[in-house]
């Protein structure tokens, strides 16, 4: 099995974050999914998943 390395995964998980502001699907004012529904729909681990909201 090739493992991601973990930069990789941030920048996955960050993509994915600005891709559902981007379009709209994610507006200011609503909730997003939790870190644990984030982590579930992303395969990531917790922490990955809470750098990227750290960052935003």
């Amino acid at each position: 099995m090739i493992k991601t390395a973990p930069q990789a995964l941030y920048r996955r998980a960050k993509d994915f974050v600005q891709s559902k502001l981007r379009t709209g699907e994610w507006t200011p004012g609503d909730l997003i999914p939790s870190e644990n529904r984030l982590v579930q729909e992303l395969g990531m681990s917790r922490m990955t998943v809470n750098r990227v909201a750290r960052t935003h």
